[in-house]
């Protein structure tokens, strides 16, 4: 491994682990079916009663608002069209994707916002997330009951009222508590002229029905990385964002993929490669985030970035070995 002869920058911005649980497509859509016919019989309740009680009024709309937040957001999701109706231009979507059981599944989506160029990056999540303090916690086995409802994106903000930095936020939409956002303010892009990463995952299975793709060839793009046996592989990869004029250059010595994308402000590279293991049945993310103490953070080299990548890819593997030793690995 290629360390270069620079040291790494002190950076004590924490890393945040996620979990994403199992939830099927049809589990989803059943829940917005069932969901969407309660919201229209309350709002034929509401007209017939004629409801003057403003008390009572209020009641039911903050039940029919926890409702309907999470239809909300996954149609988000699945219809990101209509995040920039403002704009007249047309908005183009790329879809990452990898070949399962031969068929295509979304790994990422990426969208470019035609209004202010920001990049908004949707995870296939299933639905749910889960937190813990340690690592090996996400890899062991975790209850379903654990898990919060949830919907999750990452924006890539162009940052035209700074100079120096560019700002990455992640956002969670809980359907029962209040959203919940990290933030990556970095001097990367602007200042330093580097690299910075704003996302590592390690894919959950991607076997499952949600993740099963639907291109709208009218205005996506279907990046292929190939394809993986989830039941022999664990497929991992990173997000790495740059200027457009600066895109990441690969080292054939490091033993991963590279797949460099150009945007009207920033330069996109996903490094991605496996772990000969069977897939865990839920995702887990890391992401660098900075807080008002810390402040922000400079830019990463080439060869930091390979290092960022590594550490992350050895640490997960250290406690998939750890809790799975004896084999007995199991799928949902």
């Amino acid at each position: 491994m290629h360390l270069g002869k620079r040291q790494a920058p002190k950076v004590r911005a924490p890393y945040v682990f996620l979990a994403n649980h199992v939830y099927t497509l049809t589990q989803t859509m059943t829940y917005l079916i069932r969901t969407g016919k309660a919201m229209s019989v309350l709002r034929a309740k509401l007209i017939k009663r004629k409801i003057k009680n403003v008390k009572a009024r209020r009641d039911i709309k903050r039940r029919r608002y926890r409702k309907y937040c999470s239809i909300s957001n996954i149609k988000k999701t699945n219809k990101l069209d209509g995040l920039f109706k403002s704009s007249n231009e047309k908005v183009h979507k790329k879809r990452i994707t990898i070949n399962v059981n031969g068929a295509s599944r979304t790994v990422l989506t990426i969208i470019e916002n035609p209004n202010n160029y920001d990049l908004n990056f949707h995870i296939t999540g299933g639905g749910a997330t889960y937190k813990a303090k340690t690592l090996q916690e996400l890899v062991s086995p975790i209850k379903p009951e654990c898990f919060n409802k949830s919907d999750k994106y990452i924006t890539v903000h162009n940052g035209t009222d700074s100079k120096k930095n560019n700002m990455i936020k992640r956002t969670i939409n809980y359907l029962y508590k209040p959203k919940e956002t990290s933030v990556q303010v970095t001097g990367a892009i602007k200042t330093d002229n580097l690299f910075t990463p704003a996302l590592f995952r390690i894919c959950g299975d991607l076997r499952q029905k949600r993740y099963l793709s639907s291109i709208n060839k009218a205005n996506e793009e279907e990046i292929s990385l190939g394809e993986y046996d989830p039941e022999k592989n664990q497929l991992r990869f990173m997000v790495v964002i740059s200027d457009k004029n600066k895109p990441f250059m690969p080292n054939e010595e490091h033993p991963s993929n590279n797949l460099t994308l150009t945007y009207s402000c920033f330069s996109i590279t996903l490094i991605w490669s496996y772990l000969n293991q069977p897939s865990h049945p839920q995702a887990i993310d890391f992401f660098l985030s900075t807080t008002n103490e810390t402040g922000p953070i400079a830019g990463f080299d080439w060869w930091q970035i390979y290092n960022m990548y590594t550490d992350f890819h050895m640490a997960s593997a250290n406690e998939y070995f750890k809790v799975y030793s004896d084999d007995s690995f199991r799928t949902p």
